[in-house]
C-alpha cells in the first residue's frame, strides 16, 4: 500500500515538474483524485516505469483501484490522538469528537 502523506512529503523537484507537466498543475493544486493519480504516477516512476507508462497506468486506474493502493483507514494512530479516516485518496485526520 502507498502512504499518501509520506509520498506527498517525499516529492522532489523533478517529480513536481513531471506532475505539473503531465497533470496540468502543481501537486498542491490538484483535486483529491488527481492528487492521488499523480502520487500513483510518482510511485510507478520510482518503481522504474517511464513517464508515459506511469501516466497511462495512473489515468486508466479506476477509483476503486486507487483507493485500494493507498493506506487503509486507521492503519496507525496519529500523534495528536486524532483518528484517521480515508477519503477517495489519502487519509484525513479528524478528532474523536467529530465521530460522536
Amino acid at each position: 500500500m502507498i502512504d499518501a502523506i509520506a509520498m506527498g512529503r517525499s516529492l522532489n523537484g523533478y517529480e513536481e515538474i513531471a506532475i505539473r507537466k503531465l497533470f496540468g498543475d502543481a501537486f498542491e493544486n490538484l483535486s483529491g483524485m488527481f492528487a492521488g493519480r499523480s502520487l500513483y504516477f510518482v510511485h510507478l516512476r520510482r518503481e522504474g516505469a517511464t513517464d508515459a507508462e506511469a501516466y497511462k497506468a495512473s489515468m486508466t486506474a479506476t477509483v476503486g483501484e486507487l483507493d485500494d493502493m493507498f493506506r487503509s483507514p486507521d492503519a496507525e494512530g496519529n500523534p495528536d490522538g486524532s483518528t484517521t479516516t480515508t477519503t477517495a485518496i489519502g487519509p484525513t485526520p479528524i478528532s474523536s469528537s467529530e465521530l460522536d
